[in-house]
């Protein structure tokens, strides 16, 4: 029986819990992706090769089940420092969060609501948006 299968009554659960996120992101959505994401992820430890994570697969699973869930690319997360400072006070904490992805998405949020000011953005749009600037190796600073 896979992993999936032996847990599907919680995950379930908490797949609707995260179909009530809607944009824009808030703290209390940003909260509930975290906690989500963590839960998950707890259940996929120990399933990796060498220990890795699997932060990534975590936050695509579940960006295909709500858009509104920012994916995790270690690309992206390699240079949205450079785009969106936080000092670590400013970084989201929630129960059960991965660190690294409540970082991500606490700079992530920071950009939503930069950009947001702006124009009509969504999440899906800035995770395009983040590989875009990817590809042309573009970086530009938003101070905290």
């Amino acid at each position: 029986m896979s992993l999936f299968s032996s847990h599907g009554p919680t995950i379930d659960q908490w797949l609707v819990q995260l179909a009530q996120v809607e944009e824009p992101l808030t703290a209390s959505n940003i909260d509930r992706i975290l906690t989500i994401h963590g839960l998950i992820l707890h259940l996929l430890k120990g399933l990796t090769i060498d220990g890795q994570s699997a932060r990534s697969f975590v936050s695509k699973y579940l960006h295909f089940h709500n858009r509104v869930v920012p994916i995790y690319d270690s690309v992206a997360d390699g240079f949205l420092p450079k785009l969106v400072r936080l000092r670590k006070d400013q970084i989201q904490k929630a129960a059960n969060a991965d660190e690294w992805y409540a970082a991500y998405v606490s700079r992530f949020a920071k950009l939503y609501e930069a950009a947001s000011q702006h124009t009509a953005v969504t999440v899906r749009l800035l995770d395009y948006y983040l590989i875009w600037k990817n590809e042309k190796g573009q970086a530009g600073l938003l101070a905290p």
